[in-house]
């Protein structure tokens, strides 16, 4: 009986090692771009220096702060300029939150990469069935998502 349980025991635990498991981010089987939150909005180069402009064109004032930062307040159609240093070494990476300053108001950001790294956040209001943005994230290769 106890070889009968040992034995099985042992089958069950080689057969969970060895079967393939399905990993939720994983390159596309033909190679073709697969949208989600996964996929890089934007690139910086890591070599220069990074700054983000952040451009309020909500209608309401947003709170904003590098994480471990202060939070400072943006005005309704103003712009601010968050300076980031970053190297490529692991675990070198940089968050930067943005959110509306009362209540919960749903936020979409667009991106766009000047020659000179200056990395443009374009934050409009949010809606649809898209999740929405909370924060802006720069990983330890340049590339920037949203989250």
């Amino acid at each position: 009986m106890k070889f009968t349980a040992f034995t099985t025991a042992t089958l069950l635990a080689v057969l969970g090692v060895g079967t393939p498991v399905s990993v939720l981010a994983q390159p596309s089987p033909t190679g073709s771009y697969v949208p989600g939150y996964w996929q890089p909005e934007a690139q910086v180069s890591l070599g220069r220096p990074i700054t983000v402009r952040i451009l309020n064109q909500t209608g309401i004032p947003l709170e904003y702060g590098l994480s471990g930062v202060d939070v400072y307040t943006l005005g309704s159609n103003a712009s601010a300029d968050v300076g980031v240093n970053l190297s490529n070494r692991p675990g070198n990476t940089a968050t930067i939150a943005i959110n509306a300053q009362r209540g919960t108001y749903a936020l979409r950001y667009e991106y766009n990469v000047t020659d000179n790294n200056v990395l443009q956040v374009r934050v409009i209001p949010g809606g649809g069935p898209q999740p929405l943005d909370r924060a802006v994230y720069i990983d330890e290769t340049g590339r920037v998502y949203s989250f």
